[in-house]
């Protein structure tokens, strides 16, 4: 039945830790803020999200399962560097997709003159 939907859609069932229920999640999601907030000392986070996404609640749910930090350390040390590679390529598309859209938003002569001359270059 959920074989259709987008992947990493419904993580709650792989992933030991996450919340199952809509409450839950709440109070999970309360914390995750909690957590940047005090390492941060910034009250939005919504940068923070938008860059590192789920890797920050999967860190979360990792901290709050068994095996607490020390369990978050131990699977870190397990992580080859093909998937580490793997994991940070996707990071960078995100950040250069977000990055493209403030500069859209933000520098949009800019922006749009070099995808002119982006263009240019092609079609010649």
């Amino acid at each position: 039945m959920t074989a259709s939907l987008r992947p990493h859609l419904i993580q709650c069932y792989e992933v030991v830790g996450l919340p199952r229920t809509n409450n839950d999640m709440e109070g999970f999601i309360r914390a995750i803020k909690t957590r940047y907030r005090g390492v941060s000392g910034r009250k939005n986070w919504n940068r923070y999200v938008l860059r590192y996404g789920r890797r920050v609640a999967y860190d979360e749910a990792q901290v709050r399962s068994a095996g607490g930090a020390a369990g978050v350390n131990s699977a870190v040390g397990q992580v080859t560097p093909k998937q580490w590679r793997g994991g940070r390529a996707e990071q960078r598309a995100r950040q250069e997709d977000q990055l493209k859209q403030y500069r859209f938003r933000h520098k949009r002569v800019t922006f749009l003159q070099g995808l002119e001359e982006r263009w240019t270059a092609a079609a010649s």
